[in-house]
């Protein structure tokens, strides 16, 4: 994304507790990376990336 020039929010759950009770609250798990575009939820990376770039353009 920082290639891309796409702003983001990066949230580390392993050290901010207020954001990892986030991820758990709105999404119903604790997984890495979760990528939220959109509303549009994605838990995982690669897995994901073709839908991914689709979105971000």
């Amino acid at each position: 994304m920082k290639e891309r020039s796409i702003a983001f929010v990066n949230k580390d759950i392993s050290t901010d507790a207020q954001a990892r009770k986030e991820l758990e609250t709105k999404y119903g798990r604790l997984a890495t990376p979760t990528i939220v575009i959109d509303e549009k939820v994605f838990v995982g990376f690669k897995e994901n990336l073709k839908e991914i770039e689709r979105l971000i353009g």
